[in-house]
């Protein structure tokens, strides 16, 4: 059986551009998501209320 690619090649990156470019959301990684960022107030938080806020 021959190698078709990783769940990044397969599933990920093809489900972001779709989000991007045919759904116009913003992609952000999720580094950039975290406490320090002031963007939740834990790791536990599901939705990111000061995100929502600004937008």
């Amino acid at each position: 059986m021959s190698y078709l690619g990783n769940e990044a090649s397969l599933v990920e990156n093809p489900a972001v551009r779709y989000i991007n470019e045919k759904l116009g959301y913003e992609f952000v990684k999720g580094e950039e998501l975290s406490v320090l960022n002031g963007e939740r107030e834990s790791l536990s938080d599901v939705v990111l209320v000061n995100r929502l806020k600004r937008h």
